[in-house]
């Protein structure tokens, strides 16, 4: 199970993608108190362990990619500029968060090595 992050300084676009149907979405706050609602938020959806691909936005995400490392997800942080470039492959025009979210999912987790463990 993968999970894409569109990563900002103050939210966090996240998108559940699931082996069929639509994704998932749901924003968060890039907080504390939003990582921990997103942590709560994979639980309710019954994800134990996702792989959980996020932008690389300088250190607006490390501490996600810390809380959900910690709490048994991979995490795999990825070039913005992969995520368009793949979004574009796919015929995708649109530029928002909630539309970037997904993208960063089967970007990051089909392309890229496995995620490593810090």
């Amino acid at each position: 199970m993968f999970v894409g992050i569109d990563v900002s300084k103050n939210t966090l676009d996240a998108a559940l993608l699931q082996a069929q149907g639509k994704p998932h979405h749901k924003v968060f706050a890039n907080t504390a108190a939003g990582h921990a609602q997103l942590l709560s938020w994979l639980q309710e959806q019954g994800v134990e362990a996702a792989h959980a691909c996020l932008e690389a936005t300088g250190t607006w995400a490390d501490a996600i990619a810390v809380a959900l490392h910690e709490t048994g997800h991979k995490v795999s942080v990825v070039n913005p500029a992969l995520i368009r470039a793949f979004g574009q492959s796919q015929l995708k025009r649109t530029k928002t968060d909630k539309a970037d979210a997904p993208w960063a999912g089967p970007t990051d987790c089909t392309l890229l090595p496995d995620a490593s463990t810090r």
